[in-house]
């Protein structure tokens, strides 16, 4: 994608449309805490495998961990001095 990702451009609790891997996607910042961007990417149910995949292989290994949310409600108390 041509998204530009910097925080000048993309802050916390902002959106975007792009194209991820020629599909059409919604993505959200969302940061749990002050210290790591967090995002959500959103994409037609078609697609959702195929878009984990990519998003896995071009980021690494490590770089994506997903989590329940139990954890999604750890982090955000922690992140708010919980």
């Amino acid at each position: 994608t041509d998204l530009d990702l910097r925080d000048n451009h993309t802050p916390n609790n902002s959106c975007a449309q792009a194209g991820f891997a020629q599909v059409h996607a919604t993505l959200l910042r969302i940061d749990i805490t002050n210290t790591t961007p967090s995002y959500e990417l959103y994409v037609a149910r078609e697609y959702g495998v195929y878009m984990w995949e990519v998003v896995l292989e071009s980021l690494g290994p490590g770089a994506v961990v997903p989590f329940g949310d139990a954890a999604l409600r750890r982090l955000q108390q922690q992140g708010q001095g919980g």
